[in-house]
Formats: C-alpha cells, sequence, structure tokens
C-alpha cells in the first residue's frame, strides 16, 4: 500500500490513526523472522477486531537498525487480502 514517506511520531500517527480508528482491539503473530546484520525481515499477521468480526492482514517488514533504533521500517501489504 503506497502512503509514502513518513517521519516520526507524528508522521506515524497521522497515517495510522484513521485506520485504526475503527479498530476495537488488535493481535500481532509473528511468524517468521531473520536477520543479517543491521538488517531484520519480519512475517506477520495484524489480527483487528471490528464492529463485524476478527480480520487478519498479512504483513511483511524490513527493518534497519543503528545504534540500538530502528531507523527505516517499511512494511509491505496489500489491504485486499485482509480476509
Amino acid at each position: 500500500m503506497p502512503t509514502g514517506t513518513v517521519r516520526g511520531h507524528a508522521g506515524v500517527r497521522k497515517v495510522l490513526g484513521p485506520f485504526f480508528a475503527a479498530i476495537h482491539e488488535n493481535e500481532f503473530l509473528h511468524i517468521r523472522k531473520a536477520a543479517s546484520g543491521q538488517v531484520m525481515f519480519r512475517e506477520r499477521f495484524h489480527r483487528h477486531c471490528l464492529d463485524h468480526g476478527w480480520r487478519e492482514l498479512p504483513v511483511k517488514s524490513v527493518f534497519e537498525a543503528h545504534d540500538g533504533l530502528i531507523t527505516i521500517w517499511r512494511d509491505y501489504f496489500d489491504l485486499l487480502t485482509a480476509a
């Protein structure tokens, strides 16, 4: 889902706030993870409880960390796959 570059806490809240507004409860299930140096990969499911029940969204992520902080976070998902 192309959202463009988001920076900082305020930017993340601006993008994700409307998406999470309709959600009553979340579960994040981590399926697989791998790392190579400063780069980490995650495969997970985001489970969201909405008014009409639970929906799952498969998500793949790539993170880079420097000095103990995540400096790059990329999520890859397709909203049409939400079951």
